[in-house]
């Protein structure tokens, strides 16, 4: 089950960057493609956001290694960055300064992915974990 988790996870993180990851005004719409590609810059302006996804890459990666501990860990970092996002109430627009802005769907479907991959990673985590308890126990 947790395959499919992970499959979910990827499959969800690539349909959030054709949807809007947020908007300023009415018109000015960036997509999570935008987003991702732009990302870094957000640094500038204080903006950490974007490292989420690197944690998310990592995670992905940890849990294909059957790393799984490493691969939570990776998640919950991941998560924390994303959800950093829902503290901002302004974000630089260009040269422009900064402006109010609307989350948009792929936010949201990107945060989704990020917890599916949290939920695998947790599941086996919790699974090996059991595994390791239950021949320890045979050995004593």
């Amino acid at each position: 089950m947790t395959k499919r988790l992970i499959h979910l996870s990827l499959i969800l993180f690539i349909i959030s960057l054709f949807l809007p990851a947020f908007t300023f005004g009415t018109s000015n719409v960036y997509e999570g493609y935008s987003a991702l590609l732009l990302g870094p810059l957000g640094v500038l302006a204080y903006c950490f956001v974007w490292f989420a996804n690197p944690f998310l890459f990592i995670s992905w990666v940890k849990y294909s290694n059957k790393q799984y501990d490493k691969g939570y860990s990776y998640s919950i970092i991941s998560l924390i960055f994303t959800l950093s996002f829902l503290l901002y109430q302004r974000l630089p627009e260009g040269s422009a300064g900064n402006h109010t802005f609307t989350i948009g769907s792929g936010y949201y479907v990107w945060l989704l992915s990020i917890v599916l991959c949290l939920v695998a990673n947790h599941q086996e985590d919790k699974l090996a974990f059991e595994e390791r308890i239950n021949k320890y126990n045979k050995n004593t």
